[in-house]
């Protein structure tokens, strides 16, 4: 499947024959080196070795243009099976191998840790200033950090052999070609999140006891994460910082407090972690990091929702039992002094060289609980529940934001023109009978309910900011988040359909091992364990979450229907007390 991200966004598939990051121009030709076998369903391109292709557009995204053959439908294809052959050829492309990809060695990798420049010796430089972050570019560029390992834009992929695996992963499954890696190069979630490689064994390392994450039988819900040491979150708080300035331009920084110690950081500090934690946790649901969007009309400013929102985007990091466990990218990032040059650069290169990420994640899980014959159906269940559940809180946010404004416009003024009146009739009241001491004091009453209805205008103008604002925030955070979770339903779902086609392949030549038949079997439930834990997960903590929100949202109602009735107490108290 063919996924691509859009910046600021989390990941979409395209929309079929409708692309905006082509560059569009001239029609070039080009002639297909290998057999692609397209799935039409995601909008991709069917063709065989020779054909002829017109190309649309380029730049697609991971390696990927449009085209069509023969002028029929237009659909996806890797540019790197195809070579043009116009007279206007499109720029090459950094993406997939122009060869259909062989079946990898027990050391291969399709994911590799960003490179950083090094000084002759091999050590950072302490007294550079360049960190790999001290640019001057956007402080919230976002890419999928999978994607960009898969399609090989980053550096060229690296062994991550490091002997015997730990954790279950120690046989040698996939030697004999019983189950072989694609051939062709496919931005798939089960290729993309190492679901794959695992499966066929390539990854291979030394997990440590202290690495492996563990996984429990749950009350009455089959398995889930167990709690590392059996407390709650460890608490962390996010505060505006200083402006830190260069000559052309100033970044906000943000203080990130944590066990007592304060660490600065800046926007790009938060991208960092979250990519590092996609490459590392494959199939979990990492958060995408929140947008910048702000509301002046209710009193938001840039930096201060953006902190709130770095802060709740921390703190649900810290809230996912695998996640909180990370002692490499998630602690430098808590607790690594930026004014520490050499530690700080030592530490995020250790971050960087953690040979524990993609497919190796699984290597990770320890579990002894068995996995439930029925996982399958519970990973379907689960993924019609995100569809549908993507539906309800978009609508939520739709419904929220539409009634905010009605509450800062039409609602507001319909307390104006109501006090309005009153103040007319205030000003007659006065004409009526001038030596009328009674009538002057009704006059003030008059003008007193209108000015109390200029203050029921204010807070009904004010209170989505107390209600509202906060409920669709919530509602868009459970937004990014089910959108996550494609990876690990469709790795589960890959992996059951690469099981079925090795017991086929048994049943009919009896060429399968019984050994590598069991050894497939382990792997699958071990991906299908992984997909289950973050099902329940996420499960707990919508139930928490909701709660909470829900609460939060009625308080916040109770308290602004009690402010409009204090202030509509105080206009009938004027009329209380006139004196006749």
């Amino acid at each position: 499947t063919h996924t691509h991200t859009h910046q600021g966004q989390n990941r979409q598939k395209p929309p079929k024959h409708s692309f905006t990051n082509l560059n569009r121009g001239k029609m070039s030709v080009a002639r297909a080196l290998y057999d692609f076998d397209g799935d039409s369903a995601n909008g991709e391109l069917s063709f065989r070795a020779g054909d002829m292709i017109d190309i649309d557009g380029q730049d697609v995204g991971e390696g990927w243009w449009e085209g069509s053959v023969n002028g029929g439908e237009s659909g996806l294809l890797p540019a790197s099976y195809v070579e043009v052959t116009g007279e206007e050829p499109l720029p090459a492309n950094p993406g997939p191998p122009a060869a259909p990809v062989p079946v990898a060695p027990a050391s291969a990798t399709i994911f590799s840790p960003p490179v950083e420049e090094e000084d002759n010796d091999g050590e950072f430089s302490e007294n550079s200033e360049d960190d790999g972050w001290e640019d001057d570019g956007d402080d919230d560029e976002e890419e999928d950090p999978r994607a960009r390992s898969a399609s090989g834009s980053s550096a060229a992929p690296v062994s991550r052999s490091r002997g015997a695996a730990g954790g279950g992963g120690g046989d040698s499954f996939g030697r004999a070609g019983t189950m072989k890696k694609s051939n062709r190069f496919r931005a798939s979630a089960f290729v993309k999140a190492g679901a794959e490689d695992y499966m066929i064994g390539i990854e291979n390392v030394k997990v440590r006891d202290s690495d492996k994450v563990k996984v429990e039988i749950t009350k009455g819900q089959g398995c889930g994460w167990a709690w590392p040491g059996g407390g709650a979150p460890d608490e962390v708080k996010v505060s505006l910082g200083d402006r830190k300035k260069s000559t052309f331009s100033s970044k906000q920084m943000f203080n990130v407090t944590y066990n007592g110690g304060i660490v600065q950081r800046r926007t790009k500090h938060f991208q960092w972690l979250h990519d590092r934690l996609v490459l590392k946790y494959t199939c979990i649901c990492v958060p995408p990091l929140p947008d910048k969007s702000f509301n002046t009309k209710f009193g938001e400013t840039a930096d201060v929702k953006r902190r709130a929102n770095l802060e709740r985007w921390l703190r649900r990091i810290m809230a996912h039992p695998v996640l909180r466990q990370d002692h490499l990218s998630l602690q430098h990032f808590l607790c690594t002094n930026y004014a520490q040059t050499s530690d700080w650069k030592k530490k995020k290169k250790d971050s960087e060289k953690d040979p524990l990420v993609g497919g190796n994640f699984f290597l990770m899980v320890s579990s002894d609980i068995p996995c439930p014959g029925d996982a399958m159906k519970t990973i379907d269940i689960f993924g019609s529940f995100v569809r549908e559940m993507k539906q309800a809180t978009s609508e939520c946010i739709q419904h929220s934001a539409q009634h905010s404004q009605r509450m800062a416009g039409a609602i507001r003024k319909e307390y104006q023109t109501i006090g309005s009146g009153y103040d007319a009739l205030s000003k007659v009241c006065t004409k009526a009978n001038t030596n009328d001491g009674d009538a002057i004091k009704l006059s003030m009453a008059l003008t007193g309910a209108a000015a109390k209805m200029e203050a029921c205008a204010n807070l009904v103008k004010l209170q989505p900011a107390n209600d509202e604002l906060p409920f669709m925030d919530s509602m868009k955070e459970y937004v990014g988040m089910l959108s996550q979770f494609g990876d690990a339903i469709q790795s589960s779902k890959a992996a059951e359909k690469k099981f079925s086609e090795v017991e086929k392949q048994a049943e009919a030549t009896g060429a399968v091992a019984i050994q590598e038949k069991e050894v497939l079997r382990t792997r699958l439930e071990r991906i299908h364990t992984v997909t289950l834990c973050e099902v329940h997960h996420f499960h707990e903590s919508l139930k928490r979450d909701l709660k909470a929100t829900m609460q939060a949202y009625f308080q916040a109602q109770i308290d602004h229907h009690q402010a409009l009735i204090d202030q509509l107490a105080a206009a009938k108290a004027g009329f209380d007390n006139l004196p006749f």
